[in-house]
């Protein structure tokens, strides 16, 4: 498998560009759904670029290590019922997809952004930032920094 750090750096960059998309596209968020872990730092970046006050986090639990997934993803709790109507879902990756499939199950018509997304995802974003095929490394993840370390090819 091969493995990409991504900078603090590149993460602004790619928010801005997928706030850029959000503005072009002329969607209007009323609150970000932010997709714990990986899509707390990204969503609140989107609050500042977008002028979006309201956001609540939901948590999945999915992943378990690199490449390592439960059978499903599912919910550590019950997400909220929102009565927002412009729900903008936020996470840091669609890899299998799985996570925004069952987030999008809670709020079906909300639209989906992600700094990266992968031609083998299930679910496909409606925003995202790049398109890829390696295994991303944010700068928020210092555990895996350390896993990273000890895998096989780092690009």
């Amino acid at each position: 498998m091969k493995i990409k750090c991504v900078s603090w750096k590149t993460v602004e960059k790619l928010c801005k560009k997928i706030a850029l998309q959000i503005k072009q596209d002329g969607f209007v968020p009323d609150v970000i759904v932010s997709i714990a872990r990986g899509g707390v730092i990204p969503s609140r970046i989107l609050c500042d670029l977008l002028n979006i006050n309201e956001m609540v986090v939901v948590n999945v639990r999915y992943y378990t290590g690199i490449g390592k997934t439960l059978d499903q993803p599912h919910f550590l709790y019950l997400p909220p019922k929102l009565s927002y109507k412009n729900i903008l879902v936020v996470d840091d990756i669609a890899d299998s997809g799985k996570t925004l499939e069952l987030v999008k199950s809670v709020y079906p018509n909300c639209k989906i952004a992600v700094l990266h997304t992968k031609p083998t995802s299930i679910t496909k974003p409606d925003y995202y930032g790049e398109q890829t095929r390696y295994w991303i490394v944010y700068p928020w993840e210092a555990n895996e920094v350390k896993e990273v370390q000890n895998h096989e090819t780092k690009v």
